[in-house]
């Protein structure tokens, strides 16, 4: 799942944006050009630029466009065909209607697309569709991931969009804010967890590999199992709240989730293998906080199941 939830744009603003990446990544000399028809041209250059680094500098013309999906409607995988269709018909239009002089050009997208060794779109473009402009010298796409990893490395043009806004950006605000003597602390932490809460409410079933349309509720992949602990060592009983050393020693068992929340833990640690879930475990931790702190607490129980007791 991309860092930044670009799908919140719309296509005007994500146009504007990879135009200031490119201005920013290739130089202030790239021409950018307005909505409209644009001869399938978001942005040119020409010349040498430090990409795609500083040892291997790309010269001559440049063409630069970019593809908005509303990945939301019309799902991840239409939307990664829709935008492989694409990149066929633009690199058509610049070899074959327009005949631009082509010797670099770069696509970008919102979409995110899938690195499966040999079954992911990324392979298919550079094993199926690239080679088949051998006119064009170099050809990349900017896929989600990459976007954001440039908005990484351009933070400016990142907080230029509220929706972008990551953790670090909402704390150097808030300290800000404090030395200012600024009341809006509590609603722009709100503000801050509602765009979460909504970006992060899916499980990232993408990363896993999954390329399929359906989109699943993180909520729907946990079930909270009563637990007991085992007995603590003197050494441990020092460390852990008095009503957990009560559940070790009850016979009762208490809700695993329940651990996971309890105010009273400063630090909590997830071991497990690579695919054991630790990164999906953290999202959903992440939820159910800020879901206190907007208070949309309700919406996570929609999802919850009664399942009866019984005997594997």
């Amino acid at each position: 799942m991309p860092k930044y939830n670009l799908d919140v744009l719309g296509a005007q603003e994500f146009e504007r944006l990879c135009q200031s990446l490119v201005q920013q990544i290739i130089g202030p000399g790239a021409k950018v050009y307005g909505m409209g028809s644009d001869g399938a041209r978001e942005a040119t250059f020409h010349g040498k630029a430090p990409y795609p680094s500083k040892e291997e500098q790309w010269g001559g013309s440049w063409i630069f466009q970019a593809k908005f999906h509303d990945v939301q409607q019309i799902g991840p995988k239409k939307a990664r065909e829709a935008f492989a269709a694409e990149l066929k018909d633009e690199l058509s239009k610049i070899t074959e209607k327009y005949r631009h002089p082509c010797d670099n050009f770069i696509l970008m997208t919102n979409v995110s697309l899938t690195p499966v060794f040999q079954r992911g779109m990324k392979d298919r473009i550079d094993n199926e569709i690239i080679p088949k402009y051998p006119t064009i010298k170099h050809i990349h796409v900017w896929g989600a991931e990459e976007i954001c990893r440039f908005l990484d490395g351009y933070p400016m043009i990142r907080q230029t969009y509220a929706h972008l806004l990551v953790s670090g950006d909402i704390i150097a605000s808030l300290l800000r804010l404090i030395e200012r003597e600024e009341t809006e602390l509590d609603e722009l932490v709100k503000l801050y967890c509602q765009g979460c809460y909504d970006h992060e409410q899916y499980a990232a079933l993408d990363d896993a590999g999954d390329v399929e349309d359906e989109r699943v509720a993180l909520q729907r992949v946990f079930i909270d199992l009563d637990v007991k602990p085992p007995t603590l060592s003197k050494y441990l009983q020092v460390l852990v709240p008095e009503w957990m050393k009560q559940a070790a020693e009850d016979d009762e068992r208490t809700s695993a989730l329940s651990y996971l929340l309890d105010d009273s833990i400063q630090g909590l640690v997830l071991t497990g293998g690579p695919g054991d879930g630790k990164s999906t475990l953290g999202q959903y931790l992440a939820q159910i906080h800020r879901a206190r702190l907007i208070g949309r607490v309700n919406e996570l129980d929609k999802n919850y199941g009664v399942f009866e007791k019984f005997i594997p």
